[in-house]
């Protein structure tokens, strides 16, 4: 179970670094989420809102851009990274 646990967290992660970099044109190393996922630990990011229980979206400078990232408090992960126009739409539905 646990092995499939850490399987289902790097697929998270591939997942968020894909839409960085579609969404953002940033390459993003693990390293780089690691530091984000700390900021937003820490309350260095900007709170946004609260999805669910464990889903949380924070504002982020992620390489001197601004982002909206989703994270997953369980897993201590990002879950993807939004641009600013798409949280707006989904808070204003």
């Amino acid at each position: 179970m646990m092995k499939r646990k850490r399987a289902k967290i790097k697929d998270i992660k591939r997942h968020a670094k894909q839409r960085a970099l579609e969404r953002f044109d940033l390459v993003l190393s693990d390293e780089d989420i690691r530091d984000i996922c700390f900021l937003i630990r820490k309350r260095r990011a900007e709170f946004i809102d609260r999805q669910s229980r464990r889903i949380t979206r924070w504002k982020v400078f992620v390489k001197k851009i601004m982002v909206v990232v989703v994270y997953d408090s369980n897993r201590q992960t990002i879950i993807t990274f939004l641009k600013e126009d798409m949280i707006n739409n989904s808070l204003q539905s």
